[in-house]
């Protein structure tokens, strides 16, 4: 056996894990053509291109006498590996993919509670707000009511001493 038999043997044997990858990308842009359409596009083109090296490489295996159509589908240790390889790799992409729709999950449960936090707190300062103003309107109205008894007591005593001078209130007595 040459080494260009081998080469062969192995690019030709190949081309069951090209239709396989052809079939998943083709899965995955029907999954995702609406959220992401220029990814999706690419995964369309990819599937194109494997699908097309697909058939090339089955057409050239059967010209060169590595395999006929009968014995296409026997498995080759060949093309188990390029299987293999497809297979590993898709698992990686879709291990990856849940991994990533977990932490948009968090982000997202995060961004929900600090919006919470967020509307708590505003509602929070409103209250105080509320608060203040109450207080500061019964401080205003207690002021008012003070001033207003202040008023009156000096009538009072204006009335008792019979005079409109104003009440001296110290404690020591009058020189006179």
């Amino acid at each position: 056996m040459t080494a260009n038999s081998l080469l062969s043997k192995i690019v030709c044997a190949q081309s069951p894990a090209l239709f396989l990858l052809a079939i998943l990308l083709l899965i995955r842009y029907f999954m995702t053509k609406k959220k992401h359409p220029v990814t999706a596009t690419v995964r369309l083109v990819f599937c194109i291109i494997s699908a097309v090296l697909g058939v090339a490489l089955y057409f050239l295996g059967i010209y060169l006498n590595v395999f006929t159509i009968r014995d296409f589908y026997v498995p080759r240790p060949w093309c188990l590996l390029g299987l293999g390889l497809v297979i590993v790799c898709f698992a990686l992409v879709l291990f990856n993919g849940a991994k990533n729709r977990s932490t948009q999950r968090k982000l997202d449960k995060a961004a929900k509670a600090a919006e919470a936090d967020k509307q708590a707190a505003v509602e929070e300062a409103v209250r105080n707000a509320q608060s203040a103003a109450v207080a500061a309107t019964e401080a205003a109205a207690a002021e008012a009511r003070l001033d207003m008894a202040r008023e009156a007591a000096e009538q009072e005593a204006q009335a008792a001493v019979g005079e409109a001078s104003p009440i001296s209130l110290t404690l020591e007595p009058e020189d006179k």
